[in-house]
């Protein structure tokens, strides 16, 4: 037998050592070691040996079943980490070819226009600069003579970072005019293009962030014929050589004298029609302010909060609508005035629960009136009212009052109070109360006057009886 489990060694060793597959190294695991196996098929017949033989097997047996076991791990790392080599040269990078090209995108229309306003005011002999979008109120509003109480601070057009308003997202780059002077000497020659914030609904025409470019010259014999000629080229070089320009006298608090520049609509050419259609570009103004009002941005509209009292009609319930007409924003560019629509919300009742039309309210009652009965005042919307309750009165019964809920909105229809007792079981007895009680207890006839009590507890008996 130590022959035919040496021959059984050999043959596995040699059988692993040609495998090529994993699948193969699982079928010769289980034709030398299954239960079926030729080693399992030897080891059956030991109990045909001597009993000085079958230790000396045993242990030359658990010596090839180790051997072939060993041999098998082996091989089966071999052949995983050839796999692995396989599937790495297969997908091997070659790092040194080119790369494929990644197409970038393209610029934003308005960052095209702000870079050729840029490059045109540059040809102008201007320097760019640019500051903090993060801005201190100084900066933003008091150094540039904006009083406090004026409409631009208030926090429903700012965006203010702190508490004591003294930061905030900057509403305007003219603070880069401040900051520029403190630190140049004249003469000074600047633009300040840049991203400013302001609270504002947001639609087609309007973010609360958008671009603004401010202008800044000083020096020596600087007039408003300057400023005129540099807006004017600036205009032709940005829509054409044919750009029509218009100067309006303007009041601004931080400028003196002031105007408002208009350019002609480039589209339609100041007819405010193109293909007998309203211009899509300046919306049949024919004209496009370059330059609008900080406080209305050039809508002819500010905003401002006002108070009005509304009437209430009866039965509205939460998420009902109210339309007020001609309260809400005032029109773009004088156009009608909208409506304000309400949402109600009802505030919960201390006492009454609405159920549609119908009330509801928990009365607590005390004991003895539950026992014997008689008169029970409940509260109603239209004051006290009296149920009777009968004898012997439980816990969680309903009385209904007719007619004494809410009235359906736009209708005649009244709903009910729905009236449920909760009665009250008396605490903090004294001993001559619990006296007088358990002698009541005892007077009582179960049967009687405790009849769900026995049923219970008959159920209950008969129930852990089963048990």
């Amino acid at each position: 037998m130590k022959q035919q489990l040496e021959n059984i060694e050999k043959m596995a060793l040699a059988a692993l050592d040609e495998a090529k597959e994993s699948a193969e190294l699982e079928n010769l695991r289980v034709r030398f070691l299954g239960k079926k196996g030729e080693l399992t098929a030897r080891l059956k017949k030991m109990g045909s040996l001597s009993p000085e033989e079958r230790p000396v097997m045993g242990q030359k047996a658990n010596q090839v079943r180790a051997a072939i076991e060993a041999s098998l791990e082996k091989k089966k790392a071999a052949l995983a980490a050839a796999a692995l080599d396989r599937k790495l040269q297969m997908e091997a990078v070659d790092v040194t070819m080119p790369a494929k090209d990644v197409p970038m995108g393209h610029k934003h229309p308005m960052s095209i226009v702000l870079d050729e306003m840029k490059e045109i005011f540059i040809g102008m002999g201007f320097d760019v600069v640019e500051g903090p979008e993060v801005e201190l109120e100084s900066y933003n509003f008091t150094k540039l003579n904006t009083p406090a109480g004026h409409p631009a601070r208030d926090r429903q057009d700012t965006f203010y970072t702190t508490e004591d308003d003294s930061i905030l997202l900057r509403t305007q780059t003219s603070p880069m005019q401040i900051r520029v002077m403190e630190s140049r000497k004249p003469p000074i020659r600047i633009i300040s293009p840049g991203r400013v914030y302001r609270k504002d609904e947001v639609d087609a025409t309007h973010s609360p962030m958008f671009h603004q470019m401010e202008g800044l010259v000083i020096d020596k014999g600087i007039t408003m014929a300057d400023l005129k000629g540099s807006l004017i080229q600036m205009g032709k070089l940005l829509y054409g050589e044919d750009c029509v320009t218009r100067f309006r006298p303007h009041h601004f608090p931080f400028t003196e004298p002031s105007c408002e520049m208009d350019v002609q609509c480039f589209k339609c050419h100041g007819t405010g029609e193109v293909d007998g259609h309203t211009c899509p570009t300046c919306h049949g103004t024919g004209e496009i302010i370059s330059d609008p009002c900080p406080v209305c941005r050039g809508e002819g509209r500010v905003r401002d909060d006002s108070h009005i009292t509304i009437r209430i009609p009866a039965g509205v319930a939460t998420g009902s609508q109210l339309r007020i007409a001609g309260e809400g924003d005032a029109g773009v560019h004088g156009g009608p005035t909208g409506d304000l629509h309400v949402f109600i919300d009802v505030k919960p009742h201390d006492i009454f629960q609405r159920e549609g039309n119908d009330l509801s309210c928990t009365v607590p009652v005390p004991l003895s009136l539950a026992v014997s009965g008689g008169r029970l005042k409940v509260p109603t919307l239209e004051g006290a009212a009296t149920i009777k309750l009968p004898e012997g009165t439980q816990n969680g019964m309903i009385f209904r009052l007719r007619g004494k809920g809410v009235k359906a909105l736009r209708s005649s229809d009244v709903g009910d109070m729905l009236v449920e007792v909760e009665v009250e079981i008396p605490s903090r007895l004294t001993k001559e109360q619990m006296d007088k009680l358990n002698a009541f207890a005892s007077a009582l006839d179960e049967n009687r006057n405790q009849p769900a009590c026995v049923e219970f507890a008959d159920k209950a008996a008969r129930y852990l009886k089963g048990k």
